[in-house]
């Protein structure tokens, strides 16, 4: 996906759970080169870039929009999407949280549904992970019983 796709794509997933605010890349105008860029191509240092240019007001929404792009708006703990459910709230999540010293360059966030990113907390992803994986069997463990 080019980079003018998915901010078109992110400004309408933005629009239709914020009726009263807008979201804006109004300094992509001075940088018409990065729209064909294909969202795989765009690096920390790109972002670095118009940061330093344009100020923190750019970096949000830039990275949220390359991010959900980049994991198609699919949160990447449950695999719940905005296909399936239209009304998912995504969050930009870090998988190594910054409280245990995670960053915000890409390789470190992701795209999560609002309730994984509230449940996984603190933990990394992998912890998360993992305790998903023993909810699941125990569930399953449970089942198995209760139909014996």
């Amino acid at each position: 996906m080019k980079l003018k796709e998915a901010i078109e794509k992110y400004v309408e997933y933005f629009e239709q759970r914020n009726t009263s605010k807008t979201v804006n890349f109004w300094w992509i105008k001075e940088h018409p080169e990065l729209l064909d860029l294909d969202i795989y191509e765009i690096t920390d240092e790109i972002i670095k870039k118009i940061v330093d240019k344009y100020g923190e007001a750019a970096k949000l929404n830039f990275k949220k929009c390359v991010v959900f792009a980049r994991d198609n708006y699919t949160c990447v703990y449950c695999k719940r999407s905005l296909v399936q459910y239209p009304n998912l709230e995504l969050h930009l999540d870090h998988k190594l949280p910054k409280s245990r010293y995670g960053g915000d360059k890409l390789s470190n966030l992701v795209c999560s549904c609002g309730f994984c990113n509230r449940a996984k907390s603190v933990r990394t992803a992998e912890e998360f992970l993992e305790e998903l994986k023993q909810v699941a069997l125990s569930v399953v463990k449970a089942y198995r019983l209760e139909i014996l």
